[in-house]
């Protein structure tokens, strides 16, 4: 399972369509613009909807936090929290909405 390191939430591996909010993007944790190489030890995996809201920033919490709302906002992310919402039915106590990553 790979996971979004800016909201927290898994990334689908079948979403093959860049333009999805979904899709899986690779992020420099320092960007190239404050001086960020792309190496392995700066790039994390993130939502393209997560990593355009991070933009040309470091991940600090309100960045994180704003990544959250962004993600949560759009159709895609919805349909996330509906899933985990009927499995936290079956698996109590596995997922709490509201609860910090």
């Amino acid at each position: 399972m790979i996971t979004c390191y800016l909201c927290g939430y898994e990334i689908d591996p079948c979403i093959g369509n860049p333009n999805h909010p979904g899709f899986k993007t690779r992020d420099h944790v320092r960007p190239l613009a404050m001086g960020g190489k792309s190496n392995a030890g700066n790039i994390r995996y993130a939502h393209r909807i997560c990593n355009l809201q991070k933009g040309g920033r470091t991940p600090t919490r309100v960045v994180t936090d704003e990544c959250r709302k962004a993600f949560l906002s759009n159709r895609y992310g919805k349909s996330v929290l509906r899933k985990l919402e009927r499995e936290s039915i079956f698996n109590i106590g596995s997922f709490c909405i509201g609860e910090s990553r």
